[in-house]
């Protein structure tokens, strides 16, 4: 009788062992299997945001070089000519030549260089790594406004600081894509920006006083809205994107 119960504790046993052997192979093959979709969605979300960093970096090229041959052919080619009419003036009329000329043929060409430099800033692609988001933001505010299309508000609340390139290409890009629809379709007279700087915080608010549209009719959007969406949430960002007919559009992203 002794016998049959040691008998039957070691089957018990045994058979507790392989059962806790099965289970901890299972788990071992479980937490592989996890561990290794955990990678393969990291290296997915890690591609998919370098490709969207890259398309962000064309699109900007491509925006400035149209903005520096608009700026080439209306402003700068308008001062070069100026300043060679000038000249000529001078070299045809010698007797005529004063000092005040040549300070204002000065002048003229001085403008010039200025506008070039400007210029060569913004057409370095990697103009917000070099000079960060807030100088790239108000060079891009003042594209805008030379093309009178509408007046931009632009406040900075709290201690700016970097928020690391990468990102902050990102951010540079949803703001240049909110003015880009504001242009197309909202008739806006007023843009308004605010980046706020909480401690480990950043805010971003947008607004404009366009005709606004129905969310629930274009519950589609256009690419450009979801370009901001897809790109907030690159950012992993709180986002909320809000239009109402005749009371403009609203933007706005926080990142902690």
């Amino acid at each position: 009788m002794q016998q049959d119960e040691v008998a039957f504790a070691v089957i018990i046993g045994t058979v507790l062992f392989l059962f806790l052997c099965v289970c901890l192979l299972l788990f071992f093959i479980l937490f592989q299997h996890s561990k290794k979709r955990h990678i393969e969605e990291k290296k997915s979300i890690e591609l998919t945001y370098k490709n969207e960093l890259a398309n962000a970096t064309l699109e900007m090229q491509d925006n400035t070089l149209n903005y520096i041959s608009r700026e080439l052919h209306d402003n700068v080619g308008q001062l070069l000519t100026v300043a060679k009419i000038h000249l000529n003036s001078l070299s045809r009329h010698p007797e005529k030549r004063t000092d005040e000329k040549l300070a204002e043929t000065g002048d003229v060409v001085e403008i010039a260089i200025n506008e070039l430099r400007n210029l060569s800033r913004s057409l370095n692609p990697e103009k917000i790594k070099q000079f960060g988001l807030l100088d790239a933001l108000k060079l891009e505010i003042q594209r805008i406004e030379k093309l009178d299309y509408f007046k931009i508000d632009f406040e900075i609340k709290g201690t700016s600081r970097v928020l690391g390139a990468d990102m902050e290409i990102i951010i540079f890009r949803i703001i240049q894509e909110f003015m880009a629809n504001t242009i197309k379709y909202a008739e806006a007279g007023r843009v308004e920006i605010d980046l706020q700087y909480e401690n480990d915080n950043f805010v971003l608010e947008m607004r404009d006083d366009g005709k606004g549209f129905n969310m629930e009719e274009r519950s589609g959007a256009g690419s450009g809205i979801a370009n901001i969406r897809n790109r907030a949430a690159l950012l992993n960002a709180e986002f909320r994107f809000e239009s109402v007919e005749h009371k403009g559009t609203s933007l706005y992203l926080k990142i902690c």
